[in-house]
């Protein structure tokens, strides 16, 4: 009952941000891509992996940094944790690509019942992606051919951190 109230919820937060989205199904984990702007000026959009999972927000900043070391820049955002950049890294042993990724996390705070005219709280932890390839293109756009094994990489990689 918790895991379809979570999902649920997470559905409706996405939705309620987002204009264009794209579900990846993977083994008991649903994720969300989040198309967005990069900035109010130059109105470029790009593609965000959103996912829970059983850990906190910000692992996938913690895999990064043990896998690649320190990053490059960091971007302070709206969110929770600001957006680590890595640039010019291969992830991948059966391809020559290199990758500038970005990972940041966040929390979400949803509404849930309320207790004697309080309004209760269900907190979100979750952590997102966003990659180019070596030619600036957007990883996760529908019809990127890396799209689904980024996906793969970063939720099961973030998993494991330790």
């Amino acid at each position: 009952m918790r895991t379809i109230f979570l999902f649920i919820t997470i559905i409706l937060t996405v939705y309620s941000c987002s204009t264009s989205k794209d579900n990846i199904k993977n083994t008991k984990q649903e994720t969300t891509l989040i198309e967005f702007s990069i900035d109010k000026k130059s109105n470029q959009k790009v593609n965000e992996l959103r996912f829970t999972s059983n850990v906190k927000a910000g692992e996938t900043q913690k895999f990064m940094q043990q896998e690649f070391g320190k990053h490059r820049q960091e971007i302070t955002t709206n969110r929770a944790l600001p957006m680590q950049i890595w640039t010019e890294i291969k992830l991948f042993d059966w391809t020559e690509e290199l990758f500038t990724i970005g990972v940041c996390g966040d929390y979400i705070k949803n509404p849930t019942i309320e207790i004697d005219g309080k309004q209760k709280y269900a907190i979100i932890e979750y952590n997102s992606v966003i990659a180019f390839d070596s030619k600036n293109n957007d990883c996760f756009k529908a019809n990127h051919h890396l799209k689904d094994s980024l996906a793969n990489y970063f939720i099961l990689n973030t998993r494991k951190t330790k």
